[in-house]
């Protein structure tokens, strides 16, 4: 983020299970959705705060839990 928002861009995107991995069914580190929800929430907020430092718009895919015993689904934050 910080070289991108050294050669001039305004918007940063970064792909689809950039953050936290792909939660595809094949994976085994996903395995009953153990992810590490505190780390990723963290990961995501000093993100935010870097994405506001900079004046940056960053589009990011993770995933994120619906609950109710559904699968993790990934998103665009």
């Amino acid at each position: 983020m910080r070289r991108a928002h050294q050669h001039g861009a305004q918007l940063v995107q970064f792909p689809e299970g950039a953050l936290s991995g792909y939660a595809g069914q094949a994976k085994d580190h996903f395995a009953g959705w153990n992810i590490d929800r505190t780390s990723l929430r963290q990961e995501l907020d000093h993100t935010a705060a870097l994405a506001g430092e900079l004046g940056l718009w960053v589009i990011l895919g993770t995933n994120h839990r619906l609950g109710g015993g559904h699968r993790p689904h990934n998103s665009c934050t």
